[in-house]
């Protein structure tokens, strides 16, 4: 089922009430109907009964459609007998900008630059190379094709920044297939290697600087969830299984804090949940 809501580029999150009779694997996905490739939230939960979820957006296009369905039947397969229903509303969006400098102004001109790309990296011409930069001209994001190595070999890094001229290089390749959040979450860790860390080559450093801003900024945890299992299945290795236990340990105790989680009270629980990534 698709239906399109005003968004109106504003800072939103969007509140699905569901109800299913059985157990149902319940996907929504929410995109700008007019640019491809770009897709503000995509995943799922297990409903059985009566629950709820919320689709966080930092970013939303001027109108955004919504894709929800049962993963039993496919998109394409809902009867009119439907096996799910639902209500969507929109509420204000949680943020915590004390959780990073937020007047500092390396940080309001990078994420400005940031989200400009992210909603527009799925139709940006990368070629051989294609330049973006911010306002004030200090960043600058290269987006290429594919990453190389020095032996002009592809490797599968999404993005990297130069230790010299602090240019970031991004993979149109990896990008393309990445939501909106999940660039986001990319882009704030090149930044924090370049311009956050005490070591610029820390990684730890930057994703803990990425993802305090991130989240911050309001932006969904498991979208950051999604992407880091995305980049460190590609490089499993001893020190990234031990950035990813950290990271996922600082996205729990970030939500954990009351003025950014959605709770709502059920059967007596009180619970926090949020869209979980497909």
């Amino acid at each position: 089922m698709d239906f399109k809501i005003d968004t109106d580029n504003k800072k939103l999150a969007l509140y699905f009430e569901i109800e299913t009779k059985q157990p149902e694997s319940i996907r929504t996905i929410v995109f700008d109907p007019f640019k491809p490739n770009t897709v503000y939230a995509d995943g799922k939960v297990i409903i059985n009964g009566k629950d709820v979820f919320y689709v966080r957006m930092p970013q939303s296009p001027k109108t955004a459609m919504v894709r929800i369905f049962n993963e039993r039947l496919g998109s394409k397969g809902q009867t009119e007998i439907s096996t799910f229903r639902f209500k969507c509303k929109i509420l204000p969006l949680k943020t915590k900008l004390t959780a990073f400098n937020y007047l500092n102004p390396d940080i309001i001109n990078f994420v400005a630059l940031a989200q400009e790309f992210s909603e527009n990296a799925g139709i940006y011409s990368a070629g051989n190379l294609s330049v973006r930069l911010s306002d004030n001209g200090k960043f600058r994001i290269n987006y290429v094709d594919y990453i190389k190595n020095n032996k002009g070999v592809t490797i599968s890094t999404p993005a990297r920044i130069s230790k010299i001229s602090k240019r970031i290089e991004v993979s149109k390749m990896f990008f393309i297939n990445s939501t909106v959040p999940q660039r986001m979450a990319i882009l704030l860790h090149e930044f924090g290697h370049g311009f956050l860390n005490q070591n610029m080559a820390n990684e730890m450093e930057a994703d803990y600087n990425a993802l305090k801003i991130y989240l911050g900024l309001g932006y969904p945890r498991k979208e950051a969830y999604h992407v880091f299992t995305k980049v460190f299945n590609h490089a499993n290795n001893v020190k990234n299984r031990e950035r990813w236990s950290k990271i996922k340990r600082f996205l729990y105790e970030f939500e954990s804090q009351k003025e950014i989680n959605y709770e709502y009270y059920y059967k007596g629980e009180k619970r926090i949940d949020e869209l979980t990534a497909a």
